[in-house]
Order: structure tokens, then C-alpha cells, then sequence
């Protein structure tokens, strides 16, 4: 869970409507190419390594990015996949 409070459980049991506003939120950022800021900011969690913790090298981050803005990236990156093979495919085929 990121710092907007959703959880995936929300999503996986809201049904259609959490489903289609996922949907209408990835549909506005991939046509207009813009990213709404409130999905920028994540919770950056420091977890321990292995040896001595009161050095700071001992250390690590991690950010917790928000489940929606999971999902929307998934989904851009599917699309893109799917843009890059298509195009691929008819540059191999001489078809462009």
C-alpha cells in the first residue's frame, strides 16, 4: 500500500467500478501522455543488511508505490510491448 491508503484488496473485491475507473485513469495518461502528480510520491522504507546497522552502507531503501499506479504502469508497459512487436514485425516483413 503507498501513501494514498489503497489497498489491493479494494481493487481486486471493488468489481466494475474500481475496474473501470483503473481502466479510464490508464486510457487518460495514454492518450495524453501526461502522469497525474499525486501518483508520484512514494513511502521510502529503510531495511537492514547484513553486518554492523549503525552504519549507514548497512542499509537499504525501497519505495512502496501506490497499487493503482502499479496496475497503470503494468498496463503502459503491456501496451508498449504490444507497439514495439507490432512494429517489429513489419519492419523483419518489409511492410512498414
Amino acid at each position: 500500500m503507498g501513501n494514498d491508503g489503497i489497498k489491493a484488496e479494494m481493487i481486486k473485491y471493488g468489481g466494475d467500478a474500481a475496474i473501470g475507473q483503473l481502466i479510464k485513469l490508464c486510457n487518460d495518461i495514454w492518450t495524453t501522455g501526461r502522469i497525474p502528480t499525486t501518483r508520484n510520491d512514494g513511502i521510502i522504507i529503510a531495511l537492514p543488511k547484513k553486518g554492523d546497522l549503525r552504519e549507514c552502507t548497512n542499509w537499504r531503501g525501497i519505495t512502496l508505490l501506490s497499487i493503482p499506479r502499479k496496475i497503470m504502469v503494468k498496463a503502459m508497459l503491456n501496451r508498449m510491448r504490444l507497439a514495439v512487436d507490432e512494429r517489429t514485425t513489419k519492419t523483419r516483413t518489409g511492410r512498414i
